[in-house]
Formats: C-alpha cells, structure tokens, sequence
C-alpha cells in the first residue's frame, strides 16, 4: 500500500482498506473498536467501524495523542477527522495539557480507567 504525502492513502487505496476492516469488524461483532488519532490506517479503522457500527453492535472510541495534534494536517484531513470525532461514542485526548484526560467535544473531564468500558 503506498501513503501520500500527506500520509493518507489514495483514495482507492484507502476505500479497500476500509473494506477490508469492516470486513473483520463485522466477524468480530460487538466488540468496542479503539482507533488512534492518525491518518491512513487508525482513519480507515474508525471509518469501518462507523460503517458498521449499528449492524455489528460495536462502539467506536477514538483515543487522540493530545489537543491541536492535527495543527499541522492540511484543512480537508482536519475536517474529516473532525467528522469522525463528532460520531465517535468515546473521543479521549490521552496527554491533555491540563494532565486530566476530557472529552475535546465537549470539555469533560474523564477519569482515568482500565479495563472494559
């Protein structure tokens, strides 16, 4: 699979590789999916799994490495992760400025946890 220079897939490219996840998202059925903040694959994944989030019963967390990761990103690739996070179930920035992990859609702060959600 070849990456822009962007580090996004081309557009044919990145329509398989969502194939391919909803594919093996649907077999594991309502297990929650945990996707990155970066794009190309952990993009792809969180597309899947919206996909076929309601079919297959499964959640979608989307765990961001910290606030303005995307600063640098060109405007459409911020806007489409932007629309990724808006139906996101769980969107969680891990290394927030303020120490506490919140919610970046609406400010909440969140508690750390471990385990199952």
């Amino acid at each position: 699979l070849r990456i822009g220079r962007a580090n996004a897939y081309d557009a044919a490219v990145f329509a398989r590789l969502v194939g391919v996840c909803a594919a093996e998202l649907r077999r594991r059925a309502s297990a929650p999916v945990i996707a990155g903040g970066a794009l190309g694959f952990d993009e792809a994944l969180a597309v899947a799994a919206l996909e076929v989030r309601d079919a297959a019963g499964l959640a979608l967390h989307l765990m961001l490495p910290f606030p303005s990761y995307d600063a640098r990103w060109p405007e459409a690739a911020r806007r489409r992760y932007a629309a990724i996070a808006a139906r996101a179930d769980v969107v969680t920035w891990v290394t927030p400025a303020e120490g506490l992990p919140h919610d970046p859609r609406t400010g909440a702060r969140l508690a750390l946890t471990t385990g199952q959600a």
